[in-house]
């Protein structure tokens, strides 16, 4: 084995090893020329090289694709939990809500039985009002009949107070 070979040999890539043969093997075909040989063997070692290239760069790509996907995974939980957080916040928000729309409506019926009650309050009032005046006007009716009766019977006395003295002085 020639020493070129074993030198490509010493690496553990298999495409640059099997190429290195197969050129190797192309060299020694043609002994025409030692810079061919040298030539063939700076091709393999550049393809060899541009190959691990390329292949770490796409171990590199690999690893940042992993690395996209796993913040893409943990963002989407994130916002999975915020989501949930906030259908639960929504539900609580409804819930408040159907208490308070609940409770309007039961101040509404209160109001309005409270409004009837008051209706009938003043109704009462009204009516109240209605009776007073009403028995106003009798008192003062029954004290102008009073008053009339008084003047009555102090004419009467008074006439019979005259009639009195005037049989007292005729007996007299």
């Amino acid at each position: 084995m020639e020493p070129s070979q074993e030198h490509f040999r010493d690496h553990d890539d298999p495409i640059s090893s099997d190429l290195t043969e197969k050129i190797v093997s192309f060299c020694r075909g043609s002994r025409s020329a030692g810079i061919g040989r040298t030539l063939a063997l700076d091709l393999v070692h550049q393809a060899a090289e541009a190959i691990r290239s390329k292949e770490e760069r796409a171990a590199e790509m690999e690893a940042r694709a992993r690395e996209l996907a796993k913040r893409a995974v943990e963002q989407l939980n994130h916002a999975e939990t915020r989501i949930q957080a906030a259908e639960t916040a929504r539900r609580a928000a409804e819930a408040g809500f159907n208490a308070a729309e609940a409770r309007v409506q039961e101040i509404e019926k209160e109001l309005k039985r409270s409004e009837s009650r008051i209706a009938a309050a003043e109704a009462q009032v009204t009516a109240a009002e209605l009776r007073a005046k009403a028995a106003a006007t009798r008192a003062m009716e029954a004290e102008k009949t009073l008053a009339s009766i008084e003047n009555a019977i102090r004419t009467q006395f008074l006439m019979q107070g005259d009639e009195v003295s005037n049989n007292f002085g005729a007996a007299a």
